[in-house]
């Protein structure tokens, strides 16, 4: 081992690991302060959610559904008004149980555990909770979505 190759190249080690801390720092998920925040979270779990069931029928494995925004956030709803609470309570919860299936169903490594599961019943709900959500994202905030504010390297990375 040439040591002073590795002297001479020691700044640039030390500038691409600089740079790669700075990204997981910033890629790391900050968690939501306000209401508007905390909704535009919740739906874009559940607008993953819909994409991840219609692909669903492509896939051999299946894959778990997004609940991450709803354990973070569940206990945090009160500014909603409790219908559309227990809406979001009961539509997480049916994506829990689904998620509990498709990990039996990945243990088995079977297709025809695949069979069990029924995505179409947990359409309906989700598509309603979007639909409240976006209203209440409508009322409060003029918008159906939250602006996010782009980061420090997303023009260098195009992510805009």
């Amino acid at each position: 081992m040439d040591w002073d190759t590795i002297g001479e190249n020691l700044p640039l080690i030390l500038g691409v690991v600089f740079f790669i801390l700075i990204q997981f720092y910033l890629r790391r998920h900050k968690p939501e302060r306000t209401a508007p925040e905390i909704v535009q979270s919740l739906l874009n779990d559940i607008k993953a959610n819909l994409q991840i069931i219609e692909a669903s029928s492509l896939q051999q494995k299946l894959k778990k559904l997004n609940t991450g925004s709803w354990n973070r956030n569940s206990k945090r709803l009160k500014f909603l008004d409790e219908s559309l609470q227990a809406t979001i309570s009961d539509t997480f919860g049916m994506v829990d149980e689904l998620n509990r299936q498709i990990s039996a169903a990945n243990k088995q490594k079977s297709v025809a555990y695949l069979y069990d599961i029924n995505f179409s019943t947990l359409e309906k709900p989700l598509n309603k909770s979007k639909e409240e959500l976006e209203e209440w994202l409508q009322e409060n905030t003029g918008k159906k979505e939250v602006t996010k504010y782009p980061g420090l390297f997303d023009d260098f990375l195009w992510r805009r």
